[in-house]
């Protein structure tokens, strides 16, 4: 840079986005992205756990939601006893779509968090395969079993970090972080064991989901009244959601990804 100059503003707004856990409401990532983008607000970055990691990696990748529609009508029914259907499911659906991809190449970038069910430590993965990682990212116990790796068995990210601030702040490479909070959204509770176990994860997770909490710049968290874990049926309502937390915090996030804001 010449001396007695600034750097050129960025052309367009940005920001980077941490992605929270949960299960079918994750879909609400969906309507926030496509809610950003009609106000032209590209994230430069994603970081995302469980869930969440699926839907922003086939965004990033260019992917359409009509082109989803037919294969959210046709999710399986989730048997505690019998994973093998969901999960013949899973890769004869999303397997196709990742084909030789890998997540270095997409812009924007997607980082994914995986936890190694070996150490208990947190894996912050933004290179290499794709498909696999999301694979290990949908591995959430009990619901799934583990991801067996090369180097051990992996698993949804939740476990350690179930919102990836730290890890969005660091792709976004300065960019202000906004977090999408799931685990906190008003939702309607299963019964049951995905109940007892859903209301587990919330309890464990709420310390660790706090400390990020505090570090973003701006949290939202839609209202998932009426969503259930594992049921897709109402996955239009979870993107509607999505877009509705945009809209009603539209007003903040502009004022964050203002580039004369950094």
């Amino acid at each position: 840079m010449s001396p007695g100059t600034w750097p050129a503003e960025p052309d367009t707004p940005t920001v980077a986005l941490a992605l929270g856990s949960g299960l079918s409401g994750t879909l609400a990532t969906w309507g926030m992205l496509d809610a950003l983008k009609a106000e032209g607000y590209i994230p430069q970055a994603m970081a995302a756990v469980g869930w969440s990691a699926l839907w922003a990696s086939l965004w990033a990748k260019g992917a359409e939601i009509h082109e989803l529609e037919s294969i959210l009508d046709s999710v399986p029914a989730f048997h505690w006893d019998d994973e093998g259907p969901f999960e013949d499911w899973l890769e004869l659906t999303f397997a196709p779509f990742f084909t030789g991809e890998r997540l270095e190449d997409w812009e924007p970038r997607v980082g994914i968090v995986l936890t190694d069910l070996n150490t208990g430590g947190q894996l912050e993965v933004d290179r290499g395969a794709a498909w696999p990682t999301i694979l290990a990212s949908l591995a959430t116990p009990p619901l799934r079993s583990p991801f067996e790796s090369p180097d051990g068995p992996l698993a949804d990210g939740s476990l350690v970090c179930p919102l990836p601030v730290d890890f969005a702040r660091l792709l976004g490479k300065g960019a202000p972080v906004i977090a999408l909070d799931l685990l906190s959204a008003p939702s309607t509770p299963s019964v049951g064991r995905v109940g007892a176990w859903q209301r587990g994860i919330q309890l464990m997770a709420k310390p660790l989901l706090w400390e990020q909490r505090r570090m973003a710049d701006y949290t939202v968290t839609p209202d998932l009244t009426g969503q259930v874990p594992m049921d897709f049926t109402s996955w239009r309502e979870a993107i509607q959601a999505g877009k509705k937390a945009v809209s009603e915090n539209l007003g903040r996030i502009k004022s964050l990804a203002s580039p004369f804001s950094f």
